[in-house]
């Protein structure tokens, strides 16, 4: 057997990580692969990449197996680029994400955002439970803003929010029932919308999530992550990246007029502005990964 590489590849480990990546306005798989290094870092586990051609190219040592699968088009997201700067429109290519279970070749598959940022072994713990799957509800802005109050539910008087950003699954029924269950609701998107009290555009892989998963468990929450997602809000801005030996990310945001600084260190985190990936900050975070 061989990779997309043409490389040998050895029968594939029971355990590993898979990460989604397909450029558009931004280069998701350069963040993918510091992503793929700080994960392999911290977990010592394979890490495979799903992308299309162009991304296989691009794709660093870091990986253990690619994955070449077409992008299923694309989605139109609203961002910010820095704390204080206008609101822009970016194409975002994530729409495979329910093909994870049929593209997995782990027993146990640890699927996460390539803008999930690995600094601590929790990561790694997912795999200890005997859950067959598993992901976050709670977030928790790490600024202390609370900008996600409105994610709480997928409208006011809806079900609770669950978050596709780190999905924890085993190769069983249950598993494949919800990521079908999410096929179908990307098909019908704008049928759940109505049903479920929100806007039909964008298209967003929480809100499948959620749909599939209530469905399928029972309406039951007993087995999610029980702690919460840490994440940095589109409107935060990394400034620096320090400490080889601790990982010290250090962010700026407003609050109430001021700027104001932050640091994380030995925290896992979701960092939703990708205008923070710069090379310089890629560069450090890539160091402290081999080191």
């Amino acid at each position: 057997m061989t990779n997309s590489r043409g490389q040998p590849t050895p029968e594939f480990p029971s355990k590993g990580i898979v990460m989604f990546a397909y450029n558009s306005d931004y280069d998701y798989v350069k963040i993918a692969n510091v992503s793929a290094a700080l994960a392999q870092k911290w977990t010592g586990l394979p890490v495979t990449l799903i992308t299309d051609e162009f991304g296989a190219l691009q794709a660093g040592s870091h990986f253990d197996n690619i994955i070449i699968q077409p992008s299923n088009g694309s989605n139109k997201r609203r961002t910010r680029t820095t704390h204080d700067g206008p609101a822009i429109v970016i194409d975002w290519k994530n729409l495979n994400r329910a093909s994870v279970y049929d593209l997995s070749p782990y027993e146990q598959t640890i699927l996460i955002d390539c803008d999930y940022l690995t600094f601590s072994d929790t990561l790694y713990e997912l795999t200890w439970t005997n859950v067959e799957f598993t992901c976050h509800k709670e977030v928790y802005d790490i600024t202390g803003q609370n900008c996600f109050y409105s994610d709480k539910r997928l409208s006011q008087y809806s079900i609770p929010m669950l978050w596709a950003t780190v999905i924890y699954f085993t190769k069983c029924s249950f598993s494949k029932s919800v990521f079908d269950m999410m096929k179908l609701v990307q098909e019908n998107y704008e049928y759940y919308a109505k049903v479920y009290g929100f806007r039909a555009s964008p298209f967003r892989n929480d809100y499948a999530l959620s749909i599939a998963y209530h469905a399928m468990s029972g309406y039951g929450l007993d087995e999610l992550i029980p702690y919460k997602l840490n994440t940095l809000s589109p409107m935060t801005d990394v400034i620096d990246f320090r400490g080889f030996e601790t990982g010290q990310l250090l962010y700026q945001y407003m609050n109430k007029g001021k700027l104001h600084t932050g640091m994380s260190e030995k925290v896992n985190l979701h960092v939703m502005n990708k205008a923070i990936f710069t090379d310089d900050i890629i560069r450090k975070m890539t160091h402290y990964a081999q080191g």
